[in-house]
């Protein structure tokens, strides 16, 4: 990486460091991929809330719900490159995709899915 992005990056530091304080979160990290080869990574905070061992390449981060919106942004590419379509019934790509209302699985598409609204009920409930 270039010496240019490395200041720009380093430059980020104090902002970063203030958001997490403002915030609550305990750390931040993040990594730059280029042609699929790792050519910056960055840590700010600590492992966990009240600890004093810092983040490094091997901590193990939660991200909850983040993995939503790794599925769109997944789902977006595929669409995008023509292989699956927003509004075709998700059970068209999965045939055995079957709750105990069929009726709104049937219907249900991707757009509805993850958007939130197929009207199904909590995951234990089906």
């Amino acid at each position: 990486m270039d010496t240019t992005t490395n200041h720009r990056l380093e430059a980020l530091a104090p902002e970063i460091t203030q958001t997490l304080q403002s915030s609550g979160s305990p750390s931040l990290s993040f990594g730059i991929l280029h042609n699929g080869t790792i050519i910056h990574t960055a840590h700010f905070g600590h492992r966990n809330a009240g600890d004093s061992v810092p983040t490094n390449d091997s901590t193990i981060n939660y991200i909850a719900s983040l993995n939503k919106l790794f599925t769109t942004a997944i789902v977006a590419k595929l669409v995008h490159d023509g292989i699956l379509h927003w509004d075709v019934p998700i059970r068209e790509y999965l045939p055995a995709f079957r709750t105990r209302k069929d009726e709104l699985c049937s219907k249900a598409t991707l757009r509805h899915s993850l958007s939130i609204r197929t009207g199904f009920a909590p995951a234990n409930s089906f």
